[in-house]
């Protein structure tokens, strides 16, 4: 006996119908059907007789259902009080931090704490500071160091930025890329909500060099693409370049290092116990496994 059967064997009860039950758990009249049979087998009691169109409940299934129901009742609470007790971490990330440089520390943290809800929010930087300042979430990962007097602030790891070239471009014969090869180059990487776009361009027109920015975008396959065609040059940071460089494409690094994103945690001291264990776990997988 299971709690599947009691359930089907209630509502078929109050409906008096397989197939009003069968509509209302989204499965089929004979799925029904057979679940009932089985708890029959299993009691060795008649349950229900059909008088025409009616399915009419028999004395061993009067005798069953407050039972049943009692049981079902005492299922529901139990799963209701415990979920209402699962922890629950809700990190705001910039985009691609997660998918890139996280998978693997949020996979295994799945699997060691599967009663702890982790909910993940990919925005740009500002968005996740705004949630963080307005407590909609526990931690802010960021491309900056952020910090108030209320909330602190800790480096993870560095994200270096590079240029995705196809190789066709003449400029892919160079072995670095410098502030120079900017200029006039149509170029193509995450916009003007991104603090890596703020902080380039800024020192690129502060030398009087222009780059075209053709697409501002965080879809990374939209770069990709036009680098493919041999439309723009992308700039992306090292794992996305990585993951998806294909044949005729090159990665360049930048020769300014300060285009990197230094990549932090920001969050209020004030953690919960969940949020704490997240915490020190991120930090220690990132320790073990990502240059710094």
């Amino acid at each position: 006996m299971n709690i599947r059967q009691l359930q089907y064997f209630v509502a078929v009860y109050n409906q008096k119908s397989f197939k009003h039950t069968a509509e209302y758990f989204s499965v089929s009249p004979q799925g029904i059907n057979k679940m009932i049979k089985s708890l029959e087998e299993e009691l060795e009691e008649k349950l229900f007789q059909r008088k025409g169109n009616t399915i009419v409940p028999t004395a061993a299934a009067d005798e069953l259902f407050p039972h049943a129901l009692h049981l079902l009742e005492e299922f529901n609470f139990i799963e209701t009080h415990y979920k209402q007790r699962r922890g629950k971490v809700t990190v705001c990330s910039i985009d691609a931090i997660m998918d890139f440089y996280l998978m693997d520390f949020l996979t295994d943290f799945f699997v060691r704490h599967p009663d702890l809800d982790l909910k993940i929010i990919e925005t740009t930087n500002d968005g996740a500071i705004e949630q963080l300042r307005r407590k909609e979430c526990d931690f802010a990962i960021l491309q900056e160091n952020f910090c108030t007097s209320e909330i602190q602030n800790d480096f993870l790891f560095t994200s270096p930025f590079v240029i995705l070239i196809n190789t066709k471009n003449p400029l892919s014969q160079k072995d670095i890329f410098t502030d120079k090869d900017f200029d006039k180059l149509p170029l193509a990487g995450r916009g003007r909500e991104y603090v890596i776009y703020d902080r380039a361009m800024k020192r690129l027109l502060s030398k009087n060099i222009h780059p075209i920015n053709i697409l501002e975008s965080n879809n990374e396959r939209l770069l990709v693409n036009l680098v493919k065609k041999n439309l723009a040059v992308a700039t992306v940071n090292e794992a996305v370049a990585s993951h998806y460089k294909t044949e005729g494409m090159k990665i360049l690094p930048i020769k300014d290092s300060s285009v990197n994103d230094q990549i932090s945690i920001s969050y209020y001291p004030d953690l919960s116990p969940d949020a704490l264990l997240f915490y020190k776990e991120l930090k220690n997988w990132v320790q073990t496994h990502l240059s710094t």
